[in-house]
C-alpha cells in the first residue's frame, strides 16, 4: 500500500504557537481544504469554539508532539472542547518506529518540526501531514518486508493498556488505515517478539523480563521503541534523546537484552558480540591478546581487563609501559570514565545509552592514536591544549542531560597541563 496523496478530510491537523509561560500565541489547523488561523486573543472562548467547530465530525486529531504539548495546553484553557475526546495521531510518537535508521528525518530536528515558514502554525500543521504520509510509507514497507515486526509493533502500540489511551486509539485508526486487522493478543505478540529478539539480542534475556513491561502504556511504547531500534542497531542509528528522556525504560530494556552475556553456547548474539577474541580480530585485526603481563592466575592481564570492561564491571587497571594499556584504560559505566577498547565492541550500545566515555593520559599522541583507531566515533572533545587532530573545546563536557542533543560527546579527553 503506497502513501496517500492527501490526508483524509476527516482528520484534523493541529498546531499551536506558545510562549514559554504556556500562553497560546497562535493557533493553526487544517481539515481537508479548510484552514483555521488565529493570531492574538487565542485563549478567548470565541477562538477556541471556532477551532472546535472545525473539528466537528472529525475522526481524529493529528499533529507533531501534540500529546505532550498542544492538547494539554488546550485542555488547560477549556477541558470541555470536543476535539479533546478525539483519538490522537502524533507524528513524534511514530517517528522512532518509522525512521529508526534516520531519526533526524528531514522534517524533524531533535523533537521539533523543521518548517520553512517561521511562526506559521497552519504551515506546521500541514507539515505534520506530510510527515504522516512519510510515516505511512515506512509502515507500509515494514508490513510487506517485516510482517512479524509490524504485527508486534501494532500490538504493543495499540493493544492492552494503550488501547484505552487517546494515542492508542489514534494509532489503531492509523494501523487500520494501513490494512492491519485488530491488534494481536498479548500472548501471541509476545511469542512473535521472543522470536524476533532471539535474532537481535541475547535469547536468554527476554524470558527474564517477566511481562511487566507490557502492563502499562508507557512500558508497551518503550518496548516498541526498543524493538524498532534493535532492528537497525549497529547501522547509522541513534535513539532520539527525547525517547530516552520520556521513556527511560528503553535504556533499561536494551541493557537487559544486550549488555549481560549469557553462558548459552547456542546464543549467537552473545557468542559473537561478547566474545573478546572475536571482537579483537574484527576491530583491531589481532589474532589474540598479549600473553604478558599475567594476572595472579597466569591469564593474560590485557584480556581479563577487556573482559571485565565488556561486562560493565568497575575496575582500575595499572599496567607497565608496553603492557598493552592502549587497549584497556580505566573503565566505569554510566557517565564516568571508560575504556576506549569496548567502544567498538559494544557496537550499538553507545547509541542506546546516555553515558560518556572519558580517557585520561599524559601523552597527547597516545590519546590521538587511541581515538583515531575507532571508526565509530562521531565526535570527540579535546582539552584546551593544542592538537591538530581535533578542534578545541572545553576540557570537560557539560553535565550529562537526558535532553542532550544527538551530537553530544561520546568521548571526552583529559590531558594534564605542563607545570
Amino acid at each position: 500500500m503506497t502513501a496517500p496523496s492527501s490526508i483524509p478530510s476527516d482528520w484534523l491537523l493541529l498546531d499551536l504557537e506558545t510562549a514559554q509561560d504556556g500562553r497560546i500565541l497562535k493557533i493553526g489547523a487544517a481539515r481537508g481544504a479548510d484552514r483555521f488561523y488565529q493570531d492574538g486573543r487565542c485563549e478567548t472562548p470565541d477562538a477556541l469554539n471556532a477551532l472546535d467547530a472545525l473539528a466537528a465530525g472529525a475522526v481524529c486529531v493529528a499533529g507533531h508532539n501534540i500529546v505532550e504539548h498542544d492538547l494539554p495546553i488546550l485542555a488547560g484553557r477549556n477541558p470541555k472542547l470536543a476535539l479533546l475526546s478525539l483519538p490522537v495521531i502524533d507524528t513524534l510518537a511514530l517517528s522512532p518506529i518509522c525512521f529508526p535508521e534516520h531519526p533526524d528525518h528531514h522534517l524533524i530536528k531533535d523533537y521539533k518540526l523543521v518548517s520553512a515558514a517561521r511562526n506559521d502554525p497552519v504551515s506546521d500543521a500541514l507539515l505534520a501531514g506530510e510527515l504522516l504520509k512519510d510515516e505511512w510509507a515506512s509502515l507500509s514497507g515494514m508490513k510487506a518486508t517485516a510482517p512479524d515486526a509490524f504485527i508486534v509493533l501494532h500490538g504493543l502500540l495499540c493493544g492492552g493498556a494503550c488501547a484505552k489511551t487517546f494515542l492508542g486509539r489514534g494509532l489503531s485508526l492509523y494501523f487500520g488505515a494501513l490494512g492491519a486487522p485488530k491488534p494481536p493478543e498479548d500472548l501471541a505478540a509476545r511469542a512473535i517478539l521472543k522470536g524476533l529478539l532471539a535474532r537481535l539480542a541475547c535469547r536468554s534475556a527476554f524470558p527474564s523480563l517477566g511481562g511487566e513491561e507490557i502492563r502499562t502504556a508507557d512500558g508497551r511504547r518503550a518496548l516498541a521503541y526498543a524493538l524498532a531500534w534493535l532492528r537497525v542497531a549497529g547501522a547509522n542509528s541513534v535513539l532520539p534523546a527525547w525517547v530516552r528522556h520520556r521513556y527511560p525504560q528503553v535504556s533499561l530494556l536494551l541493557a537487559t537484552l544486550r549488555d549481560v552475556p549469557c553462558n548459552d553456547s547456542g546464543c549467537e548474539y552473545c557468542q559473537v558480540i561478547h566474545n573478546q577474541k572475536t571482537q579483537l580480530k574484527r576491530h583491531f585485526g589481532f589474532d589474540g591478546f598479549r600473553e604478558t603481563p599475567v594476572d595472579a592466575e597466569g591469564r593474560s592481564l590485557q584480556r581479563q581487563i577487556v573482559r571485565a570492561g565488556m561486562q560493565n564491571q568497575s575496575l582500575l587497571a595499572i599496567m607497565p609501559t608496553g603492557g598493552g594499556k592502549s587497549l584497556c584504560c580505566t573503565f566505569r559505566r554510566n557517565n564516568c570514565a571508560a575504556a576506549h577498547f569496548p567502544t567498538p565492541f559494544r557496537k550499538g550500545k553507545l547509541e542506546a545509552g546516555s553515558w560518556t566515555k572519558r580517557t585520561a593520559s599524559r601523552s597527547g599522541a597516545t590519546i590521538s592514536a587511541r581515538i583515531t583507531c575507532l571508526s565509530d566515533v562521531s565526535f570527540a572533545r579535546w582539552p584546551n591544549g593544542k592538537s591538530p587532530a581535533f578542534r578545541r573545546s572545553p576540557a570537560l563536557p557539560p553535565p550529562p542531560s537526558a535532553m542532550c542533543s544527538r551530537r553530544s560527546s561520546t568521548i571526552s579527553v583529559a590531558k594534564p597541563e605542563r607545570n
